[in-house]
């Protein structure tokens, strides 16, 4: 069966917005989270303070927030879009890092979905 060049662009848009959903969300998602190991509640900062030292939070929240502007801000502008797939990269690192952390303390909740 030969697929037209008009289902061959709307399987093409379809995919792109798709990619742009899942793209945002995921920014939204670590901006998030960025902005709570900068500036956690009182509670949360408890538990983080004995967990983690200070300047390693700041460390994870400045990375998760340049990353999450660094997965939208290129492609949104045009300029630099290669700098998405470093910060995808950067991301994956943080990842892979969080789950070993949280595994090498028996935290399995925490680190397996």
């Amino acid at each position: 069966m030969k697929t037209t060049s008009a289902t061959a662009d709307h399987r093409t848009l379809s995919g792109n917005r798709l990619i742009w959903v899942l793209q945002i969300l995921l920014a939204l998602a670590f901006l998030a989270h960025g902005a709570m190991m900068l500036f956690p509640p009182a509670a949360v900062a408890q538990q983080l303070n004995a967990e983690l030292p200070r300047w390693f939070q700041l460390f994870i929240g400045v990375a998760e927030i340049l990353a999450a502007v660094g997965l939208t801000l290129p492609a949104i502008t045009g300029i630099e879009p290669w700098l998405v797939a470093w910060a995808a990269g950067g991301l994956m690192i943080v990842m892979v890092s969080a789950t070993v952390f949280h595994l090498s303390r028996g935290e399995f909740s925490s680190a397996l979905p």
